[in-house]
């Protein structure tokens, strides 16, 4: 079991945690995968280290419109500060939020 889900299962029941998978999926698998699932999702999220916006913006589009499920959350990380401006706009029915975490060691 992976660091995460060991993290996880302290704070989360393990009925829940059985029903997660933590796998690799192609986008062909992971369409197929939720298009089996009749469950209602109430919240539904996108998390990519995206390793700079400006410069992979393009894929990540490409990516989510290759994907059968809308997200109701997108999470980037590491999008780097260039162009913040071009995020506002980036994609239709997204609000752009931004925060800066410094770590001092």
């Amino acid at each position: 079991m992976s660091d995460f889900l060991n993290d996880l299962s302290t704070v989360v029941s393990n009925d829940l945690l059985s029903d997660l998978n933590f796998t690799d999926n192609t986008i062909d698998e992971f369409n197929h995968r939720i298009s089996g699932d009749n469950r209602i999702n109430d919240l539904t999220v996108f998390h990519m280290n995206i390793r700079s916006l400006n410069k992979n913006r393009s894929k990540l589009y490409n990516l989510l419109h290759s994907l059968d499920l809308t997200f109701d959350v997108i999470v980037l990380s590491e999008i780097w500060n260039c162009n913040l401006d071009l995020c506002n706009n980036l994609f239709e029915g997204y609000t752009f939020f931004s925060t800066y975490l410094l770590i001092q060691l």
